[in-house]
C-alpha cells in the first residue's frame, strides 16, 4: 500500500517521462531527425522509463513488505487474565551467561536461560509510566562432567 506522498510523486513522474519523450519526439519531427535538443529530450524520457519504472516497482514491493512487517509483529496475547494487542520487538542478546550447576552425584550441569521472543504490551505501563513486555525464553542445559 503506497502512501499518498509516494502516489503523488510517482504520477509526477511518468509525467515528465511521458512528457520528455513527447516533446523530444516532437522537436525531432519538426527540426528534423537531428536535432539535438530533441534527441536529448527523447533520450530522457527513455531513460526515465528503463530506470524509473523498475524503481517505482521495487519502492511499491518495499512499501508492502513493511506494511506486512508491521502486521506480522502484531499479535494477541494473554496478559493479566485478559486477551491484549502485543508488538514484537526485536533485539540482540548483549550477553548470554551460563550458569554451572554441581550435583550430588557427581554431574556437573551447564545452563542458561535463552530469550526467544521479546512483547510488548500495547497501552500498558508500569506505574512509572514505562512499558510492560512479555519475555519468551527457552531453557538450555548440557552435562559437563559426568563420573
Amino acid at each position: 500500500m503506497r502512501s499518498r506522498t509516494a502516489r503523488i510523486l510517482g504520477v509526477i513522474f511518468i509525467m515528465v517521462m511521458f512528457l520528455s519523450i513527447l516533446i523530444g519526439f516532437s522537436i525531432m519531427m519538426i527540426c528534423g531527425t537531428d536535432s539535438m535538443a530533441g534527441g536529448i529530450l527523447f533520450m530522457i524520457g527513455l531513460i526515465l522509463i528503463v530506470v524509473g519504472i523498475p524503481s517505482m516497482v521495487v519502492y511499491d514491493c518495499w512499501e508492502e513488505r513493511k506494511h506486512n512487517r508491521a502486521k506480522e509483529n502484531k499479535m494477541k496475547i494473554q496478559f493479566n487474565g485478559k486477551t491484549v494487542e502485543g508488538k514484537v520487538v526485536e533485539f540482540t542478546p548483549r550477553k548470554e551467561d551460563f550458569n554451572e550447576y554441581q550435583l550430588m552425584n557427581g554431574v556437573v550441569l551447564k545452563m542458561k536461560n535463552v530469550v526467544t521472543q521479546i512483547i510488548e504490551i500495547v497501552g500498558e505501563k508500569t506505574p512509572e509510566g514505562q512499558p510492560v513486555y512479555q519475555v519468551r525464553t527457552s531453557m538450555v542445559f548440557a552435562p559437563l562432567d559426568i563420573p
